[in-house]
C-alpha cells in the first residue's frame, strides 16, 4: 500500500516538478513506464491519466535523476507518441506525492 513520503525522503528531494505529457500517451503503458523508471531512479511521486488524454505526474527526487527521467518521458514507451512535455518546478515546500511511486486513478473533472 502506498504511504505518504517520509520527512527523510522529502528532505532528500532537492527538486519537485509537475510534468504534463500530451500525445498518444494513454492506453500504451505510459503510466507504468513512468512508475518503473521513477522507481529505478529513486524518485517519489505519482502519475495519472487526465480526462483530456494527457498524463500528469509529480516527481520528487535528486535534480539529476529528475532530469534523466524527464528525458525518458519525452520518448515514452514503445507504442507512445509524445507530442509535448511541460514541466513546472513546484518548489521545496510542495507535497512531493507518494512513496513508493504510485499510479493513481484518472482525475475526474
Amino acid at each position: 500500500m502506498d504511504q505518504p513520503v517520509s520527512p527523510a525522503r522529502r528532505a532528500a528531494a532537492d527538486r519537485i516538478v509537475k510534468v504534463t505529457v500530451s500525445g498518444r500517451v494513454q492506453g500504451v503503458g505510459y503510466r507504468d513506464f513512468v512508475r518503473q523508471n521513477a522507481d529505478d531512479r529513486g524518485i517519489g511521486g505519482w502519475v495519472r491519466n487526465l480526462p483530456d488524454g494527457q498524463v500528469e505526474a509529480i516527481l520528487a527526487g535528486a535534480g539529476a535523476a529528475i532530469d534523466a527521467l524527464v528525458a525518458m518521458l519525452r520518448e515514452g514507451p514503445r507504442f507512445a507518441v509524445v507530442d509535448q512535455v511541460t514541466i513546472e518546478d513546484l518548489g521545496p515546500d510542495s507535497d512531493p506525492g507518494r512513496a513508493p511511486f504510485a499510479i493513481l486513478e484518472t482525475r475526474v473533472p
